[in-house]
């Protein structure tokens, strides 16, 4: 194999350029270039890489493509590390709540920890976050249906992945299309999805994390803390801007780092 990209090697935030020297082949034979680099218009499974008008190319090239700023990996490393104060927005549930404690453990500088129902920091009429004061980003925990901050970033276009409950199913949508969709009777104690995301709301950074159910919030906390902590300015493990994840347990409304978390799509 030549000409493999692992994330560890580019820088995140900017560009990168490699060159796959590809040998001449057989019509009808390709060398697979692994589809966990980190760039940004992705790899195809055929073999090849997609240059910057999106074309398939087997042959010697250089290919040059930035990281996206809004990359998750990039934006929970910065928000993490910044100066800046650093908001979590919490529910009166305590699932929710106990997910969110597994991120505020991993930021040590400037912090702020309050609910939605906090008047000075969100918009009552609307749920908006007003990152002020003592904070100009945020992490929030919980759906739509527990908290008004993540309906209001749903409904308003801000957050790409959202859900919808139609026919028996928990459909998610990105943006306008259908992404993913499982039985919402498949759903319980020891099963559950959820979204981690990252977006921007007039340059402010925000982190959404929610589970289905309240259960799958809690799992999104234990799976940050097991996969995010850590994380460099120059992380790029997590490149795109949001992932589902599907969480199976064995003991009821306990997500543990040693139960089976996998990432069955993203933006």
């Amino acid at each position: 194999m030549v000409g493999v990209i692992t994330a560890d090697t580019i820088q995140a935030g900017g560009t990168f350029s490699a060159t796959f020297p590809v040998p001449s082949a057989p019509q009808g034979q390709y060398y697979v270039i692994p589809c966990d680099a980190s760039y940004e218009l992705g790899c195809n499974t055929l073999g090849g890489y997609l240059d910057a008008l999106g074309v398939l190319r087997q042959d010697l090239q250089t290919f040059t493509e930035s990281l996206s700023p809004s990359a998750l990996g990039l934006v929970v490393s910065t928000v993490f590390q910044a100066s800046v104060g650093l908001g979590f927005e919490e529910t009166s549930n305590i699932f929710n709540n106990s997910g969110a404690g597994f991120t505020i453990a991993h930021r040590s500088a400037a912090k702020v920890v309050f609910v939605f129902t906090d008047p000075v920091r969100v918009n009552q009429a609307t749920g908006e976050l007003l990152f002020s004061p003592n904070y100009s980003n945020a992490l929030i925990v919980a759906g739509s249906s527990a908290n008004p901050t993540t309906k209001f970033y749903e409904d308003n276009g801000f957050s790409p992945l959202h859900p919808q409950i139609s026919e028996g199913l928990v459909v998610f949508f990105n943006g306008a299309m259908p992404a993913y969709s499982v039985p919402l009777g498949s759903l319980g104690s020891t099963n559950d999805y959820f979204v981690i995301e990252a977006f921007q709301d007039n340059g402010h950074r925000v982190i959404a994390m929610w589970g289905v159910n309240a259960p799958g919030t809690l799992a999104s906390g234990v799976y940050f803390d097991a996969n995010f902590a850590g994380f460099t300015p120059n992380s790029t493990t997590y490149w795109a801007t949001g992932y589902i994840i599907h969480w199976q347990g064995t003991t009821p409304n306990t997500p543990l780092p040693s139960d089976k978390y996998t990432i069955v799509y993203h933006t």
